[in-house]
């Protein structure tokens, strides 16, 4: 009863025409949207900061190469050596801090001036920056990348065509070949005039003895130092004796006569053809030493 009286006063209260309010409708507000904002799953825009290549790395131009004097290599400076790929160098460095920290400042030459070169200190770390390169020995100090094309294989026995006469000249298998000549046999200058003698090299042992990996063991040509030592001298280097004489390094570091093994008449009376350059096996007309 009071319900319906309070119904009929507030219908009385409300505008003209009156408001008709239902007894069961909620006249609450609404709960509130609590639900988190939807979050952005878009990727970040990629960072278009332009990184340019270290010394030693591939390149189409200057423009991908980092540093000061940047520039694109397409041969070796001083060379005709082909370098595929392209290399990142400097010009005009000072000092290998010129270099980024993997490189080395390869000093003024004539009228070709300095350069960067990227250094290398294990076997395949210069492929793995540049594919164009392998680790070679540049100056008897430093190793770096260099190009590969034209290298020789010192591992294979039918490098040289076929002679197998590769001298290693880096980290990876790479290496220049030598002329090879006959026992007591003359050689000709090299390719800059400077004389040449015949002499027995072992690349197949390392400077302790150790297997090196190496192919060749055999007679080549290589160049007449200026000691020209007699028989029996005190030497150095293996090449530092008179022609037909090689010096016994590692053992008496003494010139000694070349021989081949069993050759009657190699030595002289009360010597005997040795096994000094330490062959696996020394057979017939084996090159020795007269000892």
């Amino acid at each position: 009863m009071k319900l319906s009286i309070v119904l009929v006063a507030l219908a009385a209260c409300g505008p003209p025409g009156g408001v008709t309010v239902d007894a069961g409708e909620d006249l609450r507000r609404p709960p509130r949207d609590f639900s988190p904002e939807p979050m952005d799953l878009l990727p970040p825009p990629p960072d278009l900061v332009i990184v340019r290549a270290p010394v030693g790395s591939p390149c189409a131009s200057a423009a991908d190469c980092s540093g000061p004097n940047a520039e694109c290599l397409t041969t070796l400076p001083a060379s005709a050596t082909p370098i595929a790929g392209g290399y990142c160098s400097r010009s005009g460095c000072t000092s290998d801090t010129d270099c980024d920290p993997l490189g080395f400042c390869v000093a003024a030459r004539g009228a070709v001036a300095s350069y960067c070169l990227s250094y290398c200190n294990a076997a395949s770390q210069c492929a793995a920056r540049n594919p164009g390169t392998a680790c070679y020995l540049l100056d008897g100090v430093h190793y770096e990348c260099l190009p590969s094309s034209g290298a020789c294989d010192p591992t294979s026995a039918t490098s040289c065509g076929g002679s197998g006469a590769c001298y290693r000249t880096g980290l990876d298998n790479v290496g220049v070949c030598f002329v090879t000549c006959s026992f007591g046999g003359a050689c000709a200058n090299d390719a800059h005039g400077a004389q040449q003698r015949c002499q027995f090299t072992n690349l197949r042992i390392t400077s302790s003895g150790a297997p090196s990996g190496d192919a060749f063991a055999g007679l080549v040509c290589v160049p007449v130092t200026a000691a020209n030592l007699p028989p029996d001298a005190a030497c150095r280097f293996y090449n530092d004796c008179q022609d037909g004489w090689e010096c016994d390094l590692g053992n008496s570091n003494e010139c000694k006569k070349l021989c081949r093994n069993g050759m009657a008449g190699d030595c002289a009376m009360g010597k005997m053809c040795k096994n000094e350059f330490k062959l696996a096996t020394f057979g017939s007309g084996d090159i020795g030493l007269c000892l």
